[in-house]
Formats: structure tokens, sequence, C-alpha cells
């Protein structure tokens, strides 16, 4: 089956053709040369004038769909870099005073006290046992 063809609806053409048809009498086949040539004209230069618009409008849906996720995105990995640097300042600061503890004298000094304590503790327990 043949698809039946659309007359134009352009007063441009139908204008243009009873000029042409009048003035020089085309013929039929002349008149339908001329629609023809018209409509595929008229197609490239609609194609033509509509192409850029269409893909910068692609373009703006995109980005008007991209730009929220990406603002997230920023927003949830400053968050982590805060607790990043927080964690990395807090475990700095913890091997500083792991590193000090040992430079310090008093520690040495509680150790020989404790193992003083330890022993005085155990001859007083065997003094204790002995006079029982």
């Amino acid at each position: 089956k043949k698809k039946k063809k659309k007359k134009s609806n352009s007063p441009l053409l139908s204008t243009l053709t009873n000029m042409l048809s009048s003035k020089w009498l085309l013929d039929n086949e002349s008149n339908k040369k001329i629609d023809k040539s018209y409509k595929k004209s008229s197609l490239y230069i609609h194609r033509l004038a509509n192409e850029p618009s269409i893909g910068l409008y692609h373009v703006q849906e995109h980005v008007r769909r991209t730009i929220p996720k990406c603002v997230e995105t920023k927003k949830e990995l400053e968050k982590k870099k805060v607790r990043i640097q927080n964690a990395t300042y807090d475990a700095q600061i913890n091997v500083e005073v792991v590193t000090d503890i040992g430079k310090v004298r008093t520690f040495e000094n509680v150790i020989k006290l404790t193992k003083q304590s330890i022993e005085n503790s155990k001859k007083i327990n065997i003094k204790n046992n002995n006079n029982s």
C-alpha cells in the first residue's frame, strides 16, 4: 500500500505555485517538481537550523540531571576529608605522646619502685607466714 502524500499547507508554496502556473503556464509535472524541491529544501533548512539547538538542549538536560549529584558527592567528600584530617591529627599526637613517654625518666623510677614494692610485699608475706 502506498501512503498518500499530504498536500502542502504552506501559503508561500501555494502562492508561488499559483504565480508560476498562471504566468508561465507550467504543466502539472513541473508544479510537482517545484513542490518537491520546496519541501526538500524546507526540510533541509529546518534540520540545519534546529540541529545545534537540539544538541544544546541535550547538553543542558544532562547538566541539569548530573549537577545535583555532583554537588551532593562534593559535600560528602568534604565531610569525609574533615573526618580524615581529624583522625590523622589525633594519630600524629598519639605517636608524639608515645615517643615522648619513652624519654621521661619518671617512668623508669616508677618501674623500679614497683619492682621494689613487689619484693617488699613478698618479704612481708614470707615473714607473716613464718610467724603464724
